[in-house]
Order: C-alpha cells, then sequence, then structure tokens
C-alpha cells in the first residue's frame, strides 16, 4: 500500500466522517414537525435543494473521469468526487434546516453516504 493511498483513505475518511457529523448536528439541532414528509416537499426551496444535492450527486461521478481523461492526477479527481458528494449532506443540512424537520436530512444523507462507500480509494 504507497503512501499517497494511505493519505487518500485517510481524506475519504474525514469527508465521510464530516456526513456523520451533519447528521449529528441534524438529529440534534433540527425537530421533527408533524407534517406528513411529501407535505415537507411542497416547499420550493426545500425541492430545490434536493434537486441540487441529487445533482451534485450524479456530477460527482462524471466531472471527476472527465478530468482523469484530460490528467493524469487521481489525487485531484477523487477529492473532488468526494467534494461533491459531500456537498450532496450539506444541501440534506441546509434543507433540514429551512424545513425545520430532521427527515430532510436522511436522504441526502444516505445518498452521500453510499456515494462515499462506492467511491472508497482502492489500491
Amino acid at each position: 500500500m504507497t503512501n499517497e493511498t494511505n493519505q487518500l483513505k485517510i481524506i475519504w475518511f474525514a469527508l465521510t466522517m464530516s456526513i456523520v457529523l451533519y447528521g449529528v448536528i441534524a438529529f440534534m439541532i433540527v425537530p421533527r414537525s408533524d407534517q406528513s414528509f411529501d407535505a415537507l416537499f411542497a416547499n420550493p426551496i426545500i425541492l430545490v435543494l434536493h434537486l441540487a444535492g441529487l445533482a451534485m450527486f450524479a456530477i460527482s461521478f462524471v466531472v471527476p473521469a472527465n478530468m482523469l481523461k484530460r490528467s493524469n492526477n487521481v489525487r485531484m479527481a477523487m477529492i473532488m468526487r468526494w467534494a461533491m458528494i459531500e456537498s450532496s449532506a450539506v444541501f440534506g443540512l441546509l434543507a433540514a434546516f429551512i424545513g425545520q424537520d430532521v427527515r430532510l436530512f436522511l436522504p441526502l444523507g444516505a445518498l452521500a453516504i453510499a456515494g462515499m462507500l462506492l467511491a472508497f480509494p482502492r489500491g
């Protein structure tokens, strides 16, 4: 295992733990409202935040792959991918704060964790 691989795993772990920390913050601070989950998405800001989170997640697998075609900088591409995946969780945290319901974090937080697991550095 190379030194660069170890460094990438440390960066991956730190960004993954930040997503977990966002979830802890959401569960500690944001209440759960009495509204149905579907009713929460009637707010256009909540809908836009979730769509932005989904878009960032999708783009996180396209942009770094295109970067690798142009240059061979794997480290930069991986860090960019992880940061974009993490931003999905940030959009979920914003939605939870704005919508005043912790459940709004769950879809994007879970998606971000799944994305980070998919993007684990190998080698």
